[in-house]
């Protein structure tokens, strides 16, 4: 069939589907809020590997990575990148067909402290495909992240900045005293 002929056939399909009104409406994908207030949406970026001066650098490099073909979604991503030793500021879930025939389909989650600066702030649209494990949750676009921050610091870190400003009045004390 030519593309032309799909033109114009597109408009006779939803025709039809309306007259037996069998036709669901699609499913609704939205941007994952996290109940656990660990990570904070931060908005839809785009991938970098490909962009001019990245040097095939990710949007999130550096980190840590998962891929979940058939199970991913943003609470597990977000677990994922706050697991072990490491909790990571960012994470990212993005949909990709990454493969050499274009076969396969993956949900991708990307951990890492810092997001590239070259990486440009999108319109959420951008991020609509839907995670494999929740079809109700944005899991980003064909190079295009859900990036999320982690808003509140980790407990070591504000444990060593309450104790370095312990120790700086501690000093100051003595110097007054």
């Amino acid at each position: 069939m030519k593309p032309h002929q799909i033109l114009l056939l597109a408009p006779l399909s939803r025709l039809a589907a309306a007259d037996d009104g069998a036709q669901a409406p699609p499913q609704q994908v939205q941007v994952y809020a996290d109940d656990t207030h660990k990570y904070a949406y931060h908005g839809c970026f785009n991938e970098t590997t490909l962009a001019e001066g990245s040097a095939g650098t990710r949007a999130l490099s550096g980190g840590s990575s998962d891929v979940q073909p058939d199970t991913m979604t943003v609470p597990a991503c977000l677990a994922f990148c706050q697991s072990g030793d490491t909790k990571y500021r960012y994470a990212g879930v993005e949909w990709s067909r990454e493969n050499a025939n274009g076969a396969a389909e993956n949900r991708e989650c990307w951990c890492a402290e810092n997001i590239a600066g070259i990486a440009q702030k999108l319109d959420d649209k951008e991020c609509s495909f839907p995670c494999a494990g929740n079809k109700s949750q944005a899991c980003g676009g064909q190079l295009k992240l859900n990036v999320y921050r982690m808003s509140a610091a980790p407990r070591n870190l504000l444990a060593h900045g309450v104790g370095a400003a312990m120790t700086l009045l501690i000093m100051y004390m003595a110097v007054l005293f």
